[in-house]
């Protein structure tokens, strides 16, 4: 195997010299290693026996890298007020069987902002991208964000024609939404469970119409 400086000049040689072309072979690469492995995992792959009501899930999430030294390549200062990168990553969600696996990610100096949609959207497109080529489409997919996704640009490219994927996004109370909950009748909640499908009767949901 490569040692990691070896990767890190070929990828630099590829990418300067054709971009696009090595983003693609990139991406190509990457699928064709989550078929092969999701193949043989058989009835471990995190796509076995999924439907509508067991979606595969995929989970978006920002985090902060630190970088001591103002040298490093696109680290700048970061809204929590340190300084470095603030790359986006994706995670496919194991259940409580596991701990997932990374499908994705994109590099991004500190300044970027939490809620771009642009950065969003086009995370969710690499990650469609590379999944298998016999992923499942539409509501087999769940694409879960904390508010950071709750954007108008992003939940609209989830839900557009064609694409039709599930989603699951933390939404900050509003005056509107917390008045439509509290109007809630109590027929209307329903006791939660956990990862293990034991009821938490603590924890409730319903639904309020848009």
């Amino acid at each position: 195997m490569a040692s990691a400086p070896t990767e890190a000049r070929l990828v630099e040689a590829l990418t300067s010299t054709a971009p696009a072309g090595a983003v693609n072979a990139f991406t190509t690469a990457v699928k064709a290693d989550h078929t092969k492995a999701w193949e043989l995992a058989r009835e471990r792959s995190p796509i076995h026996q999924v439907s509508d009501r067991n979606p595969l899930t995929i989970d978006l999430d920002a985090t902060v890298i630190i970088a001591h030294s103002e040298d490093k390549d696109g680290a700048s200062g970061i809204w929590k007020g340190t300084y470095g990168h603030h790359p986006l990553l994706v995670f496919v969600d194991y259940g409580a069987k596991a701990t997932g696996e990374p499908l994705a990610f994109l590099q991004r100096t500190g300044t970027a902002g939490s809620n771009t949609a642009k950065d969003h959207t086009q995370l969710s497109a690499m990650v469609v991208n590379a999944l298998p080529s016999n992923h499942p489409r539409g509501k087999k997919i769940l694409f879960r964000t904390d508010t950071a996704g709750c954007t108008y640009e992003y939940l609209s490219w989830l839900t557009a024609p064609g694409r039709g994927y599930q989603l699951s996004v933390t939404y900050a109370e509003t005056v509107p939404t917390k008045a439509a909950v509290e109007a809630l009748p109590k027929k209307a909640w329903d006791v939660t469970g956990d990862d293990h499908g034991r009821k938490q009767t603590k924890r409730h949901v319903a639904e309020i119409p848009c």
